[in-house]
């Protein structure tokens, strides 16, 4: 993508040195291609073409390396994160919808979030039951507020868990008898994406589940 950065040099009307710098776009990296100078009146006009790369230009890094035969991604160009997950699960267009909330509060939070592309549920093939849903909070991270979602009985934010590239923090299942996910939270340029594996009929996620949580996490990948 191709962007143009003005640099402009002159002086006002009681003779003191301006400068304005102006570059239109948002980019992760911004590479020089070339550099010209204009002189318009009193102002030396520099320009200086660049290409920028966003998440939307950027080669995508999945599926990565030792992903299983036949899974699936899930690419995020707005955010700049991908993963992969099972065929057995298929990607739900419409989260926010009631069967796939428990209130009415949280199906419009998630409206919101899939409205700015935030948020991505997975719902296996075979049952309504233990979705994968991924989310990317709106606020910035912060380890120690996490504990405010800790399940009951556990204490202090989740715990560190080295998977893969990254560095995943993990709360399990509490008590109390009420259903509980895995969660995965992870620092994304200063946002919280969280990772949940949702609970199956038992109130925790099943066994099969489980068994796909790290492989999962091990593909997952920024650019």
């Amino acid at each position: 993508m191709l962007r143009q950065l003005y640099w402009t040099r002159g002086f006002n009307k009681n003779s003191r040195q301006i400068g304005q710098l102006v570059f239109g776009g948002l980019c992760n990296e911004v590479h020089v291609r070339r550099i010209e100078f204009r002189i318009i009146g009193y102002v030396l006009l520099t320009v200086v073409s660049v290409t920028a790369q966003t998440s939307q230009t950027k080669v995508v890094p999945c599926p990565a390396k030792g992903v299983p035969a036949g899974w699936m991604t899930y690419v995020n160009r707005s955010y700049g994160f991908c993963f992969s997950y099972p065929p057995s699960y298929y990607q739900i267009q419409k989260p926010w919808l009631t069967k796939y909330t428990e209130t009415k509060e949280y199906s419009q939070y998630i409206l919101k979030a899939a409205r700015e592309g935030r948020v991505v549920r997975l719902q296996p093939k075979q049952t309504e039951k233990s979705p994968i849903e991924a989310e990317l909070d709106d606020q910035a991270f912060n380890l120690d507020s996490l504990a405010r979602l800790a399940p009951t009985g556990i204490e202090g934010p989740p715990e560190p868990q080295q998977i893969g590239t990254e560095t995943f923090y993990y709360y399990g299942p509490g008590g109390g008898g009420v259903a509980y996910a895995d969660r995965y939270f992870l620092d994304v340029r200063g946002k919280t994406l969280s990772i949940a594996f949702e609970a199956g009929p038992s109130n925790i996620p099943s066994s099969e589940t489980r068994s796909i949580e790290k492989p999962l996490l091990q593909t997952f990948r920024t650019f």
